[in-house]
């Protein structure tokens, strides 16, 4: 809701308030080092931020839509863009 209301509705206004490509790898090296030490067969990394983000921001908006329903969850408009992927490394690893 504070997006649309400091936005002028466009996805470069919007995409303004999005976060950094470094500042999201920053704030997700914890977990990803942590999953890069698991050795299994059972386990499947699968890293969405060369979707979701792009050299310089990840941002909220692509095409007038938005990409998540919150500050940490996809929308359904986001997880079309990741479902590829996601199905992809499924039916691989089945």
């Amino acid at each position: 809701k504070n997006v649309l209301r400091k936005s002028k509705g466009t996805d470069s206004s919007i995409n303004q308030l999005a976060v950094s490509t470094l500042d999201h790898l920053k704030t997700q090296s914890f977990p990803l080092n942590i999953f890069n030490k698991i050795q299994t067969k059972n386990f499947i990394r699968i890293n969405f931020h060369s979707i979701l983000c792009n050299s310089n921001f990840c941002p909220l908006a692509i095409g007038g839509k938005f990409l998540y329903f919150d500050n940490d969850h996809l929308s359904i408009e986001g997880a079309k863009l990741v479902y590829p992927i996601l199905n992809k490394s499924l039916l691989k690893n089945n």
